[in-house]
């Protein structure tokens, strides 16, 4: 009888720490007998940590042709729009079916991340929370021409997230795949 083993790999953030991967294998697992993965994505949606998340994804999807499912459990207050976005891509395209689960709260662009999956759970009691995207500007001074340029990523982002909340609140609600695709903005 296959043993059932699972890998575990924390993606562990505290503030102004470094991010790490961490991976654990049961001692006498042997190659072709781990059938589950377990990532665990904690922290704000940013460049580096959706880089670790992919990689984590990729070294997963090539190491383990035995590999059944992942396991990705989220608990992120959100972050960075396109972090989100490359990270949903990356966790839809994963060979290896991935299966998100909120382990207390989905916020704001994480929720991206989450609808990723292709099979999407919640522990009791978790929140998800969907709001409109913000852009944080220089405190001092603002030249027109970022002034113009941070309104209208703040536009396309708003519209962007406005047609992923639609889609997300099918998706949460029937439990289906998103098909969501970003406005086209008008001149």
């Amino acid at each position: 009888m296959i043993k059932y083993a699972s890998f575990l790999f924390l993606i562990i953030s505290i503030t102004c720490a470094r991010a790490e991967v961490i991976s654990v294998t049961p001692a006498d697992a042997k190659a072709g007998e781990i059938k589950a993965a377990k990532v665990f994505y904690v922290g704000e949606v940013s460049e580096r940590k959706v880089a670790e998340l992919i990689s984590v994804l990729d070294r997963l999807n090539s190491d383990n042709e035995a590999l059944a499912n992942i396991y990705l459990y989220i608990n992120s207050p959100g972050g960075d729009v396109d972090s989100a976005q490359t990270a949903y891509w990356a966790i839809k395209s994963s060979r290896i079916p991935v299966t998100a689960v909120n382990v207390s709260t989905v916020a704001s662009v994480a929720t991206v991340m989450f609808c990723g999956a292709k099979v999407r759970t919640a522990f009791p009691g978790t929140v998800f929370v969907l709001k409109p995207a913000n852009i944080t500007l220089p405190a001092m001074s603002i030249q027109p021409v970022q002034y113009v340029l941070s309104r209208e990523l703040l536009k396309s982002y708003t519209m962007s997230l406005q047609a992923f909340i639609a889609s997300a609140r099918t998706c949460l609600q029937k439990r289906c795949r998103p098909s969501w695709r970003a406005p086209t903005t008008g001149s």
